[in-house]
């Protein structure tokens, strides 16, 4: 188990043409027959809650965005590897799998696939089915709330003992995030031919507008052969970042070429550039700083900008985007994804301020909103990615025991040897109060208070409610849970919740409930309410005892409004204490933590405040290490506001932890490539840091 993430190195396809989409089998319905059986498991626990309650929304009239489709995506897991046969039956009747150059796209037994509602019924009878789960979560949310010296990458860049210098070169990172801002330069590697710049006036200095760039070789100063610099924007609301607005800074401003003499750098297809134009625009360059005054002098060289760092991307549309064909990326309009690849392998080995983990690792972005995990997962690990990243959470609507579709996948995948990262999540701390847990005594009940705070226009609460199967619950009786409960409104209306799966009414207030067991034996109770006219005031979620020992019980709420922080909190039993977020919960994975390398939010050194903790359900340890959280600076997104083109700014949460752990990993594999998943953790978790601040490990906090 890890600690404070340090680096030591123990040395003991067919393409598709940019802009092709992913291609989805049609969900039509045929008659053909498909061969079915009564599962001795009811089939609200074949599919999960998600399903349950869509299909719910649907029968009221209710329709959410998702339910009131014809089609959803769906996660099936089979029994076995099913054969040609049984995949051709099941295309017959609606269901559509996501195919990739005419292939089926899966992972072992888990497939992904976008289903007419009309062919739910095939896929619940089908006894080659063992669970089918909705990629509809009811909150899904990124892990975002001096980091490349803080975990030592910059000595291992320079190792002298072992060359070539080790930046992750050959290694192929895939990030499932919200895309890319694939024009900004921290995705261009430095390899271009070097070129002279050109002292017009002949002052021994850089003057910007002035001076020129000889992109022609002939010694001679032409009108298109402008110089200019672009002067970076750093974003800093914390006073941890020092620059001088107006003067060239050789690590951290670029210079480019200004051809057209309009003075701004000119970029994209409305500009008229081609996917052939390296970075997409005008040329860029960055310096041989050879004396190291962070200026450019005479007689120091320009390297062009020249290939991108992104391999391909896969928009939150399903279309891939590779070589030329990023030229016409949606981008990143949320401003995370930037960010997370910037910490992982941004910047280039020129002597520049703000550098990646591992600047020189390829990157795969897939823009996970609105894709399920079934197609980007299986199109990453076909483009041969290395190590995969999951910057998101929830912990909602899952058992969070390592059975679910997407946690077996994780498990799977890092048993092929590539590399898994998962957040613990952010769901700590003082402002979040979104987990309790407590002691429910045989033949009693508990009373949990939830409020919804006025004006911020709640009108769904999302709670799930986990505990382990008592001794007397036999696999009879899975129907029948040993908690039940019921839910008292701000108004002292009661709503008897039978975990049926079926929507009912209560005077204003819709519930949905549905009662469910995993296969590793976690009971799970979800529920939705819904206020057409609001949501506010004190909610009480009584829970009672049938069984015959105490039971203890996990509860997590969130709201259809707020993310990590504010909105529906829980009054009685709040503890931080097992607030580690799927799919951090996998079996396999590497879950990383977050700690305070600045000060700035927490003590110098010290973990996160809001960075999850704490044992799995089934009390297996979950944490593996914790990273740089809180205030790293990288690149940012010019999609998001007024945010200008190949700006930098604060990131944190551990959204920003779990990057630098993919650029350690990278950095690991260049070294030695044999490296596994296994390898891997076991190098990171040898090599990291004890300190005061970690205390004796392993432990549930920081690995």
């Amino acid at each position: 188990m890890l600690t404070k993430i340090t680096i030591t190195l123990f040395l003991s396809i067919t393409c598709f043409m940019a802009g092709q989409p992913i291609s989805v089998e049609p969900a039509t319905t045929h008659d053909s027959p498909l061969t079915t059986h009564q599962s001795p498991v009811t089939n609200h626990r074949k599919t999960n809650s998600g399903l349950a309650y869509l299909k719910g929304a649907r029968a009221s009239g209710r329709l959410s965005k998702i339910a009131g489709t014809d089609s959803i995506d769906v996660s099936i897991r089979f029994v076995r590897e099913p054969s040609e046969s049984i995949l051709s039956e099941l295309e017959d009747r609606g269901v559509g799998f996501y195919r990739m150059d005419g292939e089926i796209l899966h992972v072992g037994r888990i497939y992904g696939a976008r289903i007419s509602w009309a062919a739910l019924p095939a896929l619940e009878e089908s006894e080659a089915v063992e669970r089918i789960e909705s990629c509809w979560h009811p909150k899904v949310v990124s892990p975002l709330d001096v980091s490349g010296p803080e975990i030592q990458a910059d000595q291992v860049w320079n190792l002298s003992a072992r060359p070539p210098a080790l930046t992750g070169q050959g290694v192929r990172i895939a990030m499932f995030d919200t895309g890319v801002d694939v024009f900004h330069p921290t995705f261009w590697r430095a390899d271009g031919e070097p070129v002279h710049w050109m002292d017009k006036n002949d002052n021994a200095r850089f003057d910007n507008g002035v001076d020129g760039v000889d992109t022609d070789g002939d010694g001679v100063f032409d009108l298109d052969e402008v110089l200019r610099f672009w002067d970076t924007e750093i974003v800093d609301h914390h006073y941890q970042f020092s620059s001088i607005p107006g003067v060239f800074e050789a690590d951290l401003d670029w210079l480019y070429n200004d051809r057209n003499r309009n003075g701004r750098r000119d970029f994209g297809p409305e500009a008229g550039f081609s996917g052939s134009d390296p970075t997409f625009g005008e040329p860029m360059y960055g310096i041989v700083d050879g004396n190291g005054n962070n200026a450019l002098d005479p007689g120091e060289k320009l390297i062009p900008l020249h290939t991108c760092k992104i391999v391909a991307s896969l928009e939150n549309n399903g279309i891939e985007r590779r070589g030329g064909g990023l030229l016409y990326d949606r981008g990143d309009g949320v401003n995370h994804g930037t960010c997370s690849c910037g910490i992982a392998a941004g910047g280039a080995s020129l002597g520049r301020r703000l550098v990646g983990i591992a600047p020189g690792a390829e990157l795969l972005v897939a823009n996970r909103a609105n894709l399920s995990p079934e197609w980007y997962i299986p199109w990453a690990r076909k483009l041969g990615a290395d190590i995969m990243v999951y910057e998101f959470g929830t912990w909602l609507f899952e058992f969070m025991d390592g059975s679910s579709n997407l946690e077996q996948m994780i498990a799977a995948l890092a048993r092929e040897g590539i590399v898994q990262l998962t957040a613990s999540g952010n769901l700590a701390g003082p402002k979040r109060k979104k987990h309790c847990r407590t002691e429910v005594p045989a033949g009693g009940s508990r009373s949990i208070r939830i409020n919804i705070p006025r004006d911020i226009g709640v009108r769904q609460i999302y709670l799930t409610a986990l505990w382990i199967l008592g001794k007397w619950e036999s696999e009879k009786v899975r129907d029948t849970p040993s908690l039940v409960f019921r839910m008292i409104s701000p108004s002292g209306k009661i709503m008897h919740l039978a975990g049926t799966g079926e929507p009912t009414k209560t005077d204003d207030v819709e519930a949905f409930s549905q009662y469910e067991v995993s296969s590793r034996g976690t009971s799970k109770m979800d529920i939705v309410l819904y206020r057409e006219n609001g949501a506010d005031g004190v909610w009480t979620l009584v829970a009672e005892n049938r069984g015959e020992s105490d039971q203890r019980m996990d509860g997590f709420v969130t709201d259809d409004v707020t993310d990590w922080v504010d909105g529906a909190q829980f009054l009685d039993f709040v503890t931080d204490d097992g607030t580690v977020t799927w799919p951090g919960t996998a079996d396999e994975a590497i879950t990383v933590a977050a700690y305070d390398p600045r000060g700035t939010r927490n003590t110098k050194g010290a973990i996160n405040d809001f960075s999850g903790w704490g044992k799995r359900i089934d009390g297996a340890p979950l944490v593996d290490l914790a990273a740089p959280g809180s205030i790293v600076y990288t690149a940012q997104s010019h999609y998001v506001g007024k945010k200008t083109l190949g700006g930098y700014g604060p990131f944190e949460g551990t959204s920003s932890a779990l990057p630098h752990v993919a650029g350690a990993a990278a950095l690991l594999l260049q070294a030695d490539p044999t490296l596994t998943h296994d390898g891997v953790r076991r190098a990171l978790t040898e090599g990291a840091l004890r300190d005061a601040f970690t205390g004796p490990v392993p432990n549930d906090r920081w690995g």
